[in-house]
C-alpha cells in the first residue's frame, strides 16, 4: 500500500493498495499497467494506472447503486489525484529516473549517450 500525499477536505489521506503490475512489449518499449485500489478510509474505487508516455488514470467504479466515483473525487483536486498515482505507480515499476536520463534517444538505460574511446591515440602521430 502506497500513502499519497493528497488530503480530501475533511482530512482523509488517500491512499493505492496496488494489486497488479503487467509488463508487455510495444513496439521497441516495455509498456506497464498497474491496478489496485485507490481511497480515502472512506470511499474506495478501483484504479488502472499506465504510467508510460504521458500517463493515464481510469477509475472504475464496481459499486451498485451509488455514484462512489463522484464521492471519491468530489473533495479533491482530481488532476492532483492522477498525478500522485500515476508517480507511486512509476516508482513501483522502477520507472522514476531523473529528467535528464527520460530525454535520452535510447531505450536502453545502460547505454551510455556519449561514446568514450580510452585507448592510446595512434603512434604514428607522436613521431616527427
Amino acid at each position: 500500500m502506497v500513502w499519497l500525499d493528497i488530503c480530501d477536505e475533511q482530512g482523509n489521506a488517500f491512499y493505492f493498495d496496488i494489486h497488479h503490475v503487467e509488463r508487455r512489449r510495444v513496439e521497441r518499449r516495455w509498456r506497464h499497467s498497474v491496478s489496485g485500489t485507490c481511497g480515502n478510509g472512506l470511499v474506495e474505487m478501483e484504479v488502472l494506472v499506465e504510467p508510460g508516455g504521458q500517463g493515464e488514470v481510469t477509475f472504475v467504479d464496481l459499486s451498485v447503486g451509488t455514484a462512489m466515483h463522484n464521492q471519491l473525487l468530489s473533495g479533491i483536486d482530481s488532476f492532483s489525484l492522477e498525478t500522485g498515482l500515476l508517480e507511486a505507480a512509476k516508482r513501483h515499476c522502477g520507472l522514476s529516473r531523473p529528467q535528464a536520463e527520460m530525454n535520452e534517444p535510447y531505450p536502453h538505460i545502460g547505454r551510455p549517450m556519449n561514446p568514450l574511446v580510452v585507448e592510446p591515440g595512434p603512434t604514428w602521430r607522436s613521431i616527427g
